[in-house]
């Protein structure tokens, strides 16, 4: 079981003071694993609230109040040919799109995920949050489902599946993203993998009603009103890896659809002609980084842009480092990163709106674990609409005993 306190400073709600007392049971045996939560909080020592009160009205809520004390669950391994897991990370995860940014940060989401293998087939499905702590509010939430074949011989891949967006806002819709994916390998050893990529990606509302015309409308010359086809390459060599894709679009569709900034709010829809995605990654047992960059462009080779007029192309950078047993990191995304470099250069942006600003969000954190005991401090910029000068500043303590019942 581990107890964990936190106390927070949050500057992007009045400067409001919280504490938070969470109780964790967990249990493991062989290829299962559960881990319950339920906590306690009282801002300014005004009020007491938990995740046991109050009970939601509708169907929905009541379904994430349910939910809400799953912290983690998991049946099976990652390589078992069936695996199932709820976590606040996603950790399966095909190469075989680019719907979905990298995971930027902690997550409060609870992500369902799950993995069939039999023979050369594999089947990923995930939900985004299980909380619906999104559709509860009125926004968008994602789901997906990929089902790849890899040849045996030489290794080719086909994917086929969909990315959904589902939003109750102010009525139930869902719209699907029809993927068709391949990778062609060019160089396959123990250590070193170049693959060239194709991926294609449509359109399709199917709920309240199923629009086959936004899918495909022979009245078209291209016969598809919305679509993006991309090439390109990706790397993997040890530890590293990168990915490059230059797409053409049109219409409704694009890469890196899933981010932070499309849980907000904020409209972070644009048009573009083409995109070029930039995809680095390292993951060592001391250091990891990631390096997003998708750069949308206009016909006339212009930066598209969002529909208040900012540059819409997204980019993400994070460090993480550890140690011996201290961990230190820290993170930034932003929608239009040049143009708000620019801005605050020129002076007509304050320096925090490029940490914290409308189009930006990061996070900078640092832990030291004393075996059944740890520490950690983080201030974060959320994904907002709204732009913060002052970030929300946590600092957390965990006892965890090593006998799990």
């Amino acid at each position: 079981m581990t107890t964990d306190y936190r106390f927070q400073f949050d500057g992007t709600n009045s400067n409001t003071l919280s504490h938070r007392l969470t109780i964790k049971p967990f249990y493991t045996k062989g290829p299962f694993s559960i881990s319950l939560q339920s906590y306690v909080q009282t801002e300014d020592f005004t009020a007491l609230t938990s995740n046991a009160t109050p009970f939601p009205v509708s169907t929905l809520g009541r379904i994430g109040y349910m939910f809400s004390y799953f912290d983690q669950l998991r049946i099976g391994y990652s390589t078992s040919g069936f695996y199932l897991a709820l976590d606040h990370n996603r950790s399966i995860v095909s190469d075989m799109t680019s719907f979905t940014a990298p995971q930027f940060g902690e997550s409060s989401k609870l992500v369902l995920q799950s993995q069939i293998k039999t023979g050369p087939f594999t089947l990923i499905t995930a939900f985004d949050d299980l909380y619906f702590t999104n559709l509860l509010a009125n926004r968008a939430q994602f789901g997906s489902s990929i089902l790849q074949y890899t040849s045996n011989g030489y290794p080719l891949s086909i994917a086929v599946g969909a990315l959904a967006k589902v939003e109750n806002n102010p009525s139930w819709t869902v719209n699907l993203y029809p993927l068709l994916s391949f990778r062609f390998p060019v160089i396959n050893t123990r250590t070193t993998q170049f693959s060239a990529i194709m991926q294609a990606h449509g359109y399709l509302p199917v709920y309240p009603a199923i629009d086959t015309d936004q899918f495909i409308d022979t009245s078209l010359a291209t016969f598809f009103p919305n679509y993006s086809l991309g090439v390109g390459f990706a790397v993997k060599r040890n530890q590293f890896t990168a990915k490059i894709l230059a797409s053409v679009n049109d219409g409704k569709n694009h890469t890196m659809l899933v981010n932070d900034f499309a849980y907000t709010a904020m409209d972070t829809s644009y048009s573009s002609a083409f995109e070029i995605l930039t995809d680095i990654r390292y993951t060592g047992a001391k250091f990891e980084t990631k390096a997003v960059w998708n750069v949308p462009f206009t016909g006339s080779f212009a930066i598209a842009k969002l529909s208040t007029g900012h540059n819409a192309d997204y980019s993400q950078l994070s460090l993480g480092f550890k140690i011996d047993k201290l961990t230190f990191g820290l993170g930034l995304a932003n929608l239009g990163l040049l143009e708000t470099l620019q801005d605050v250069f020129s002076g007509s942006l304050a320096l925090t709106d490029l940490f914290g600003g409308t189009y930006a969000t990061s996070y900078l954190y640092a832990g030291y674990d004393f075996g059944m005991f740890s520490l950690s401090a983080r201030a974060a910029y959320p994904a907002s609409p709204a732009a913060y000068t002052i970030p929300v500043v946590s600092l957390s303590a965990r006892i965890k005993l090593s006998k799990a019942f």
